[in-house]
């Protein structure tokens, strides 16, 4: 809860709350994606070498 709630009034401040489960989706959920990151990561790394020696290195007039 915010301090303004707690201390002052809850005129001033709303409850600022979270279920404790949706909470624990949305941490997990940004656990898988990170995850997710990190299992594409050699390909995509592999991706941008392999473009980096495809493009021609001379420059354009």
């Amino acid at each position: 809860m915010c301090s303004t709630y707690k201390r002052k009034s809850k005129d001033k401040c709303k409850k600022h709350t979270m279920r404790l489960d949706i909470l624990e989706t949305a941490v997990l959920m940004a656990i898988s994606k990170q995850i997710e990151l990190i299992e594409n990561l050699e390909g995509i790394i592999a991706e941008i070498n392999n473009a980096s020696y495809e493009a021609d290195p001379t420059p354009s007039p």
